[in-house]
């Protein structure tokens, strides 16, 4: 069912959302008065994570609520994969962590550079 599709993406973006924050599962769990198990049950999808505790979750994790939910319209339709989803499955824990940096670097001035600096990193090592 799609339903299960949805729970997986959100638990993925949950994942993503807890590790950018700098957060073990164990930490998220005290937070939310739950264990570590059932913060691992959320992020594979096992468990669906009610209204209220996905509002709490997006709160201490610093994230809009939609940030679980942008997106997803593509798993009710087997047939619509937009363009980029393979790209973003492949995202690993030193990028998310790379990005959270990056997001919260004070300077607009330094975090434009710092952004320039890595997208022309690809390029340089494509023309040796």
């Amino acid at each position: 069912m799609a339903c299960d599709e949805i729970d997986i993406e959100i638990g993925r973006r949950l994942r993503q959302a807890r590790v950018a924050a700098g957060l073990t599962q164990t930490e998220l769990g005290v937070r939310l008065g739950i264990s570590f198990q059932q913060i691992q049950k959320y992020e594979k999808g096992r468990n669906r994570i009610g209204g209220g505790r996905l509002y709490k979750i997006a709160r201490l994790l610093g994230v809009k609520i939609t940030y679980f939910f942008d997106g997803v319209e593509h798993l009710l339709d087997a047939d619509a994969v937009p363009a980029g989803t393979n790209e973003l499955a492949a995202i690993d824990n030193r990028t998310i962590r790379a990005a959270h940096v990056l997001a919260n670097l004070p300077d607009e001035d330094i975090k434009e550079q710092v952004f320039r600096l890595i997208a022309a990193l690809p390029k340089q090592k494509a023309s040796r």
